[in-house]
């Protein structure tokens, strides 16, 4: 842990690097550089500082690839410093991505998210950022292979191509919206199967599915008794080995558990409803209480180590942000008394933009 000089310091260094356009650096603990890019650098911990001069990189007033439900800035949301918030890792180099960096490292280059209802939030942030970086010259773009079609956006000067695909489990799973889901343990989805072999970049992200009682897990095509913990490891053991056996040769990222903020010390339960983000300690005592969460975490890291897919753990930096949920903001005006908030799904832009510029620096260099 960085002492309160470093940690001056680093931030000095992390506003002057936004002012003056330049990758931000820091240290690792043995003095030594390293290289976010590389696998044993962990850019999931650090801290947040106001980045006004250069966030965010789109707005939701511009941007149309953001989900209505998801454009806070666009329903009338006030408070807009959320969107201004850049992530400062300690202990890594880490390249400053612009829109016209990541169209640049996208150049003839196929990218594929799979994933839940959040992997579609981030895929609005992939999007928005190359609507930035060539608004005049983007174009709706399909990709389709075997039964499966996906849908996103291209940039034909770049070749620069990116979709995205439903996948609640990344497993085969059918029932879907009645009122049980088979999840076949042992086989991955279709989805995967169709279109893996056509991208250069892939990244899955599906969590919030595995919580609900309402699924079956199978396995050799017989249910099985399993915790919703002993479920996924199987699971992501199934990705895994998938992945690592079918001759994939591009790059692979799953971006870990992302935490909803239903239940937060000194706040409302259920409202997430902040401008705020939330001090050291207190993002400890929240993490401490995301019990699932963590070990889901804990099940991500063993499971991908030294695997083909690249473990991006994103909860601690999100940990600090309530304030970065889409909260009443899902509709006009917000919602009115008695419609839950959505402490699930992040506002655009905002969170999911850190997130990516994770990826960047995890799979672009």
């Amino acid at each position: 842990m960085p002492q309160p000089r470093q940690l001056l310091l680093l931030t000095i260094i992390g506003l002057l690097a936004g002012v003056a356009n330049l990758p931000i650096t820091a240290r690792a603990q043995n003095g030594t550089r390293v290289a976010a890019g590389s696998w044993n650098c962990d850019i999931s911990k650090g801290w947040w500082i106001s980045a006004n001069r250069h966030l965010p990189l789109y707005t939701g007033l511009k941007c149309p690839y953001i989900r209505s439900s998801q454009n806070c800035q666009n329903q009338g949301r006030p408070d807009l410093q959320f969107q201004k918030y850049k992530w400062v890792p300690s202990g890594c180099t880490v390249q400053r991505m612009t829109p016209k960096r990541l169209l640049t490292r996208l150049r003839n280059k196929l990218v594929l998210v799979f994933g839940d209802s959040v992997s579609k939030n981030f895929a609005g942030s992939v999007a928005c950022v190359l609507h930035a970086a060539s608004p005049s010259s983007i174009q709706d773009f399909r990709v389709a292979s075997g039964n499966t079609k996906a849908y996103g956006v291209k940039v034909p000067r770049f070749n620069a191509r990116f979709a995205s695909v439903f996948s609640n489990w990344l497993n085969q799973a059918s029932g879907l919206g009645g009122s049980m889901n088979r999840v076949d343990l042992d086989k991955i989805d279709p989805q995967i199967t169709d279109l893996l072999p056509l991208a250069d970049i892939v990244v899955f992200q599906a969590t919030n599915w595995w919580f609900p009682a309402i699924n079956k897990w199978y396995v050799g095509g017989k249910e099985q008794s399993l915790s919703k913990e002993a479920a996924y490891e199987i699971g992501l053991k199934t990705l895994r080995d998938y992945v690592a056996k079918s001759g994939f040769k591009g790059r692979a990222a799953l971006l870990g558990v992302s935490p909803s903020h239903y239940k937060v010390p000194g706040l409302k339960e259920g409202s997430c409803e902040t401008s705020k983000i939330l001090t050291a300690a207190q993002a400890q005592e929240f993490a401490k209480g995301d019990i699932t969460g963590n070990k889901f975490r804990e099940i991500q890291k063993r499971v991908l180590s030294g695997s083909p897919i690249r473990y991006v753990d994103v909860a601690p930096m999100s940990n600090y942000r309530p304030d970065g949920h889409v909260q009443k903001w899902m509709q006009k005006g917000g919602a009115p008394p008695g419609k839950r908030n959505d402490c699930l799904h992040w506002c655009e832009g905002g969170v999911t933009d850190a997130w990516l510029e994770m990826l960047f620096n995890n799979l672009l260099f």
